[in-house]
């Protein structure tokens, strides 16, 4: 069974969902309800509506950008922000148009076979980690924070 307590409090954990676990607290004392509240969240989950909380977020690569690049502004120095616009520049070339989670393994190998035919590797590695922060900043926590801020503002 998927319903545990801790505590006074209920809780789930439920199965993946591309390639995550889902542990939540149900906010409810009474075992019954915990149930019923679980049985509800897998009826949803296998109908594929995910109470707008599992939803895959369709953010295009541009706009992912101009947030991270917001975020960077604030959070580095100066310099470090200018090298993130540099590289960030070459990425949106390769990526316009794209949504974040459209852009798969295959198009990165692409971007790395096209760019060693002009710079080192070296570069291409620092170019790939700026786009690997980006990436973790849309998968973490900094994001939740940061929509949260705009919705409340």
């Amino acid at each position: 069974m998927a319903v545990f307590k801790r505590g006074r409090i209920w809780y789930i954990d439920l199965l993946y969902y591309r390639g995550r676990r889902i542990r939540k607290s149900l906010g409810v004392t009474c075992k019954w309800l915990a149930e019923q509240i679980e049985a509800e969240l897998k009826a949803k989950l296998v109908k594929g509506e995910f109470l707008g909380i599992f939803e895959e977020k369709t953010i295009l690569f541009e706009e992912a950008v101009k947030i991270y690049l917001g975020y960077s502004q604030t959070h580095k120095s100066i310099s470090a922000y200018e090298r993130k616009i540099s590289k960030f520049r070459v990425l949106l070339a390769h990526f316009p148009g794209k949504y974040l989670h459209e852009i798969t393994t295959k198009d990165i190998e692409v971007f790395i076979s096209k760019r060693k035919e002009r710079v080192k590797p070296a570069a291409i590695n620092r170019e790939l980690t700026i786009f690997i922060c980006l990436i973790n900043l849309f998968s973490g926590e900094i994001l939740k924070k940061i929509l949260y801020n705009r919705l409340n503002y």
